[in-house]
């Protein structure tokens, strides 16, 4: 991973990646390319917008790549809602994946935003220093 704080309100990462998979469709592909993108802009002191998707890069799941699949695979896309209250960051979720680990979301992904197939997700941080 390489992040990089371009400003004190926007921070951005890219991410290259390798997914293995042991069993797979016949025809398909078990080592699959990815190249991750995620950004963060900070609204004001306790508010965020984050957004982050996955591209596979080869495979039938690319976009880059004809496929002859008849399942529409989409890219991972996630967008959310940061909140910062000092002691506790919220934040909240929206994306069109299913799956938590790489084999599910960034191969298995075919729900559309567009047609309003998301799922939300809700996450508490809290840092806590020990002394």
């Amino acid at each position: 991973m390489v992040g990089k704080k371009i400003s004190d309100r926007l921070a951005l990462q890219i991410t290259p990646g390798f997914t293995h998979r042991n069993i797979v469709n016949f025809g398909d592909v078990n080592d699959v390319f990815t190249l991750g993108l995620a950004g963060r802009v900070q609204l004001t002191k306790v508010v965020a917008l984050l957004a982050d998707g996955t591209v596979p890069l080869n495979g039938d799941r690319s976009p880059f790549q004809s496929s002859n699949n008849e399942t529409t695979y989409r890219i991972p896309l996630g967008l959310g809602v940061e909140f910062d209250t000092g002691g506790h960051v919220f934040q909240v979720n929206l994306t069109n994946a299913r799956g938590l680990i790489e084999s599910d979301y960034i191969t298995n992904t075919t729900d559309n935003w567009l047609d309003g197939e998301f799922r939300l997700g809700f996450t508490v941080s809290r840092l806590f220093n020990i002394r």
